[in-house]
């Protein structure tokens, strides 16, 4: 009687294991780190018109990128689309991921791997195996002394492996719009693989510089911690110099940013700044030469992109939005060669601008709806297509006129189902017609309940 029951007892327990063995494990829900817009809400680039270009400065660097947010205006650039190694401007985007993954309280362990699987002159002798630091701890080693097996162990925490976290690196770049990257590692010690440019870099450092933890553990000039394990203190203080308030180019307008250096890659830099008014990113890479030259390539850029007045760049403000396949916000009497000064999208290939037959429009050719956009690849494979859309040129002739008026009329009825005379069909200003007086009214009336749908 006892063994049987002894069996049934011991079935139980083993189909309860069994049970639990096959039940989901439960997935860590990802923080939701504080968020400041900073800028276009849209992180869109727009090429700055050709007559500004006479004043601009001279830098040794040779690559360089300086973007007014505000209006995503490119004030500054020098083969931005040249792919190049990036060195620890790496850690930016581990830190943007670390934030968005986990939680600055939780832990982590440096594995053996992230003290040993380094290349040479990549190893701090501060860190050791078993060590334990907060979520937030290692950010502070990571953005401020740049410790690159502080950036190994996160990746491991997050993706549990290099290669893998590689991957979510790559994603995570896309979809901030830096399409000419390929990240192979967390820390940016050289692989001949491990590539950006200062365009994507400026992407990337747009989506870090909007969490406020960013800003705030990146724009530190020091921090101290002890690790818990043996007591062991750990001082992290900034590689960049213009934090620092004792330094020589200390810049108080300058909010956070990193630094970078290997022998392959020289020396780079990824600047946030502002005035607080004007928000500035400036990405500077593979200078070659004393450390007081690429400070000095920085300092002269953003004293340019200050200097800009307002009346300037808000000229260069545009509110074209790319959504589903469709680019809208195109004024009504635009020409193509207008289009093209004042829209950059997100590739570093190139596009073309058609009719809706395809064929290629010339500069003076007026923008209609059903134009588009063909976006294609550096190495020449259509990416995508955009159609253009002119809010109430019903017509598709380019601009809103009389002509339109009786298709807005027409649209407007069949998409909220209404009778003619419920409706007032398109009388805007109630004066019994409907005619051109009543044209601003209307086109701001389907904008307003978003009647123009693809």
């Amino acid at each position: 009687m006892r063994k049987t029951l002894l069996k049934k007892i011991c079935a139980l327990v083993t189909a309860a294991v069994l049970l639990l063995a096959l039940l989901p494990l439960p997935v860590r829900a990802e923080p939701t780190p504080g968020r400041t817009k900073i800028g276009r809400e849209d992180h869109g680039f727009v090429e700055m018109p050709s007559s500004f270009y006479a004043s601009q400065p001279s830098i040794n660097s040779k690559a360089a990128i300086l973007v007014d947010l505000g209006t995503g205006t490119i004030l500054f650039e020098k083969n931005i689309h040249q792919q190049k190694y990036p060195a620890s401007t790496t850690k930016v985007m581990t830190a943007l991921l670390a934030l968005e993954k986990l939680e600055l309280d939780d832990t982590l362990t440096v594995s053996y791997n992230a003290t040993h699987d380094l290349i040479s002159g990549g190893f701090d002798w501060r860190f050791q195996a078993g060590q334990v630091f907060t979520i937030e701890e290692a950010l502070y080693g990571l953005c401020l002394a740049s410790v690159n097996t502080l950036g190994y162990a996160l990746a491991e925490e997050i993706s549990g492996d290099v290669p893998t976290f590689a991957a979510l690196m790559n994603e995570r770049a896309a979809a901030a719009g830096a399409l000419n990257t390929h990240f192979t590692n967390p820390h940016g010690l050289n692989d001949m693989n491990h590539l950006t440019t200062v365009y994507d870099m400026a992407k990337i450092l747009w989506a870090a510089v909007e969490l406020d933890d960013y800003r705030r553990i990146a724009g530190t000039d020091y921090y101290s911690c002890a690790e818990p394990k043996n007591g062991q203190v750990m001082n992290f203080s900034h590689t960049l110099s213009f934090v620092h308030p004792s330094n020589k180019w200390y810049d108080p307008r300058v909010v956070c940013g990193k630094t970078g250096w290997t022998e392959d890659a020289n020396l780079c830099r990824a600047i946030y700044a502002t005035d607080g008014n004007r928000h500035l990113i400036c990405i500077v890479y593979d200078f070659t030469g004393d450390q007081d030259y690429i400070e000095s390539d920085v300092e002269t850029l953003l004293d340019y992109g200050f200097s800009f007045d307002e009346a300037s760049l808000a000229s260069l403000q545009t509110s074209y939005t790319l959504r589903n396949g469709v680019l809208s916000g195109v004024q009504p009497g635009t020409v193509a060669s207008q289009l093209r000064a004042r829209i950059s999208l997100q590739t570093a290939g190139s596009w073309v601008l058609t009719d809706a037959q395809g064929v290629e429009k010339s500069g003076s050719s007026l923008i209609r709806t059903g134009d588009k956009i063909w976006v294609y690849a550096p190495n020449g494979v259509l990416r995508y297509s955009v159609e253009i859309v002119i809010y109430g040129d019903v017509n598709g002739d380019g601009i809103i006129d009389i002509f339109d008026l009786v298709g807005i009329r027409n649209h407007i009825i069949a998409i909220k189902d209404l009778q003619d005379s419920a409706f007032r069909a398109g009388d805007v200003n109630r004066d019994g017609s409907v005619d051109i007086f009543d044209l601003v009214g209307i086109r701001n009336h389907i904008i307003e309940y978003s009647l123009i749908e693809q």
